[in-house]
């Protein structure tokens, strides 16, 4: 359904719903955060109107324009997200110390670095020791932690939107592609028939023989495959998860 007449001149989405109701949900819900029932029920109309609706390439292309345009107002751009991305990315413990391995203060840490830090914990802690005259004394020691964003989460998503890796289940998938391949090896060497939907030429398999038994009450008979000996699969490597290097520094 056409809601809205596009011109030549503004981009798709830049006009208004002509049904009032309609553009009222799609402004509720831009500030909802893309809640249905909640934007469907601020703008009267139903969750079942609602979820049409958002199936609507017009509905679509306003609810992207008016999102889009609020970006812009507050300087969020498709640069500017890649930008903080590989900020995180390629984060270097190196660059919280000085030349001398001083922690820099978070306010002195250039601004690529202070965005990769999500937390810091001040603690104060009380550490006995002994004076000059071997006497124990108390000394407070001040222990600061500091958390960054994860590396590879965002090397993670550089590497998909730059198409270096697949999706998360891509190696699943493969890992049962392979499987199968190897039991519809091993079928064959059996005699087993193949798969339906798998094609084979006839020489895969050995001709069937026909083996007769009499019995008292009548003869049977049997189709039986060729016996074919089946060789041990070759050992696999077998792949664990790395455990992770301990490591005592409070960065992490």
């Amino acid at each position: 359904m056409n809601h809205a007449i596009q011109t030549a001149q503004q981009p798709s989405g830049a006009l208004a719903l002509s049904e009032p109701r309609y553009e009222a949900f799609v402004q509720h819900y831009v500030a909802c955060g893309g809640a249905r029932a909640e934007a469907a029920r601020l703008a009267g109309v139903t969750v079942v109107t609602a979820k049409k609706l958002l199936n609507d390439q017009d509905v679509v292309d306003r609810i992207r324009f008016i999102n889009a345009q609020q970006f812009r107002e507050i300087g969020v751009t498709a640069e500017r997200v890649k930008q903080e991305l590989a900020h995180a990315a390629f984060q270097n413990a190196a660059d919280l110390f000085d030349a001398d391995g001083n922690l820099i203060p978070v306010h002195a840490l250039p601004d690529e670095v202070a965005r990769t830090i999500t937390q810091v914990e001040v603690e104060v802690r009380d550490k006995l020791v002994k004076d000059e005259d071997g006497n124990p004394t108390v000394e407070s020691v001040v222990v600061k932690k500091i958390k960054r964003v994860d590396k590879l989460a965002a090397l993670t998503l550089l590497a998909r939107h730059f198409k270096i890796v697949g999706a998360e289940d891509d190696g699943v998938n493969m890992l049962a592609s392979a499987l199968a391949d190897r039991l519809n090896a091993a079928k064959r060497r059996i005699g087993e028939p193949p798969p339906v939907d798998e094609v084979i030429d006839d020489a895969t398999y050995p001709a069937p023989r026909a083996v007769v038994t009499d019995s008292s009450a009548d003869t049977e008979a049997r189709i039986i495959g060729e016996g074919v000996l089946v060789q041990d699969e070759p050992a696999t490597d077998t792949f664990a998860s790395p455990e992770p290097p301990e490591n005592d520094d409070e960065i992490w």
